[in-house]
């Protein structure tokens, strides 16, 4: 017996047509006959009377298998239904590689879990391109970045979350941080930027956040986060950065200077997302977040 012979028996059943049935289920009305007959021939019964395709009637043992097939449908819908509401529901996040959102994120998910309990979260860290490429190919269902990263990817639905201040970083083997009061002082020294498409498209905009300094950085690329540090941490640069850095900020050789500008960060699905967990994550996000001018790129200060 299979899904199949029961299904055509049931409807058939129900029907007591087997032409109507077989129109229900999107068969020929040849295949459910032949899914009946089978069916009879494993049981060894007749489970129809037949006058002709139009005009049937369950036998006696037709009626008794129809009462407890019917049952077993029932009761497998419902156990069926039971596990999927139970079975773990798994979304996958991403933020940025160097990111320490340990200051919220917990918080966050335990409220996502006491609304979903059978919510799994799990996360990645990359680079900025990276997560793109992930998202966009659905290896990640949602990611947290700079929002200026995915504007160029139309598939890509992006809604801001906050603001981050940015921040020049240094080592002490570059400068004493006693002599240190902006970032017009570091307009000498090279500023190190990732190299990857992103950042290639950005450079105006990156120029940009330094012209209240009046000096036009210059900059030099690195393959990779950990590439970019070490040349800070060994004296040889700068970097611009933000204040979710705090890991890479801990340690005693580095330190840095704030800019009068923040990162506007978003919170990024692919337009195509089935997964509605998301938006649960993303509204978490925004009722964690400081309350915020997201437009004017603002702090608002209560």
């Amino acid at each position: 017996m299979n899904d199949r012979q029961v299904q055509c028996f049931l409807e058939a059943s129900r029907t007591l047509n087997f032409t109507k049935a077989a129109e229900n289920l999107c068969l020929p009305q040849q295949a459910l006959s032949r899914y009946i007959a089978s069916l009879e021939a494993e049981l060894d019964t007749k489970l129809f009377i037949r006058k002709n395709t139009r005009h049937i009637f369950l036998s006696e043992n037709g009626k008794i298998y129809f009462d407890l097939l019917q049952r077993f449908e029932v009761e497998f819908e419902n156990t069926r239904r039971m596990v999927n509401v139970s079975k773990p529901q798994k979304l996958v996040f991403g933020y940025n590689t160097g990111w320490d959102l340990s200051f919220m994120l917990p918080q966050i998910i335990k409220k996502c879990k006491e609304k979903k309990p059978n919510l799994e979260i799990s996360i990645k860290c990359m680079g900025f391109s990276e997560l793109i490429h992930a998202l966009c190919n659905h290896k990640l269902d949602a990611i947290l970045t700079i929002a200026d990263y995915p504007e160029y990817y139309p598939e890509l639905v992006r809604e801001p979350v906050t603001l981050i201040r940015r921040i020049v970083m240094y080592s002490s083997l570059l400068a004493s941080p006693k002599d240190v009061h902006s970032p017009a002082d570091f307009f000498d020294r090279k500023f190190f930027i990732i190299d990857d498409v992103c950042v290639r498209r950005m450079m105006k905009k990156i120029e940009s956040y330094f012209e209240p300094y009046h000096f036009v950085p210059q900059f030099q690329t690195g393959d990779n986060l950990e590439t970019i540090i070490a040349n800070v941490e060994n004296g040889l640069g700068v970097t611009m950065m933000d204040e979710w850095g705090h890991n890479i900020l801990a340690h005693p050789s580095i330190h840095y200077v704030e800019m009068d500008s923040y990162h506007p960060v978003s919170f990024v699905w692919h337009r195509s997302t089935k997964n509605a967990d998301i938006f649960m994550l993303r509204d978490s996000f925004r009722a964690f977040c400081q309350p915020q001018d997201l437009s004017s790129g603002e702090i608002v200060r209560e």
